[in-house]
């Protein structure tokens, strides 16, 4: 862990900047009316070259045991590791030195824990009012109104491919009902709590998986993903494939079609080839071939 640290902090030095202006000798009527009395003579940039106290006392230990769930004996063990002149950055920046020490704990702590999760069903469920949850603070775009499948009447997506899969979601006759998840349903993981994107339900007899847990990605890859985004959706799964119903099933996804295929959808009847049409591409593969 301290050696990741050392390899991996790096800390920004604090700039400042100065500009030196002086007032106009000769002012117009559209100067004070655009506020424009001064012009600018000098502008420099300089990092700080000095430790600057600011009177903040900051609990290092506590504030990073906090935010990465592990004790402070465990933080002193790991930071007592770093190299001195790593460690220095605390005095020049302390917020970010805080921060980004945290980003690279929790990390590589979800690289260890994430293949060795294990859950156990408990009593309790989550209640039903957490859907009806105001939500403040929303663009007025990202909002839907008017929706037939849904739990509720009003979604709010947070990208444009939830919007797009949104619209799926309500044009296709084998979606039954959807939810899109609020926060305040999540799965515990040892690196912070998760909540996937999507609930859906299909008809029964249409898919494999009837009940389909969805976290919607621009890209369902793994190319993109952060080490703890990338453990917290590892927990997932292995939460769902603990579970003991087999019509549920959790997985990522970039668009409709995807969910169609990680759901076990088979093809419609306008999609499937007829006999003619299939005997037709078989003697197409066969000729292609000699």
């Amino acid at each position: 862990m301290e050696f990741l640290i050392n390899e991996n902090l790096f800390v920004s030095t604090k700039l400042y900047q100065l500009t030196k202006s002086k007032q106009k000798t000769a002012l117009s009527y559209e100067d004070y009316q655009n506020k424009d009395t001064f012009e600018q003579v000098k502008h420099e940039s300089s990092f700080m070259s000095q430790t600057v106290s600011s009177g903040v006392r900051y609990d290092l230990l506590g504030k990073i045991a906090q935010e990465t769930m592990l004790t402070r004996n465990t933080i002193a063990q790991i930071l007592s590791k770093i190299q001195p002149y790593k460690f220095d950055y605390f005095k020049h920046n302390p917020e970010e030195f805080i921060q980004e020490c945290i980003r690279l704990i929790t990390d590589e702590k979800s690289l260890l824990i994430k293949d060795n999760i294990s859950y156990h069903e408990i009593e309790g469920k989550f209640a039903d009012e957490i859907f009806f949850t105001t939500n403040i603070n929303r663009k007025p775009e990202d909002q839907h109104n008017k929706l037939t499948k849904s739990v509720v009447d009003q979604v709010f997506t947070d990208s444009d491919v939830e919007k797009d899969l949104l619209k799926e979601l309500e044009s296709h006759e084998e979606i039954l009902v959807y939810a899109k998840l609020p926060r305040s349903f999540y799965i515990p993981t040892p690196v912070g709590k998760y909540t996937p994107d999507w609930a859906i339900c299909f008809a029964e007899g249409e898919v494999q998986y009837v009940n389909f847990i969805a976290e919607t990605k621009g890209d369902s890859s793994k190319k993109g993903l952060r080490a703890i985004e990338d453990a917290k959706i590892t927990c997932a799964k292995q939460l769902f494939n603990n579970m003991s119903s087999k019509t549920i099933k959790y997985d990522v996804i970039a668009n409709y079609g995807e969910l169609e295929t990680k759901a076990g959808v088979p093809l419609s009847k306008k999609d499937a080839l007829s006999l003619e049409e299939q005997q037709s591409l078989i003697n197409v593969l066969i000729h292609d071939q000699q």
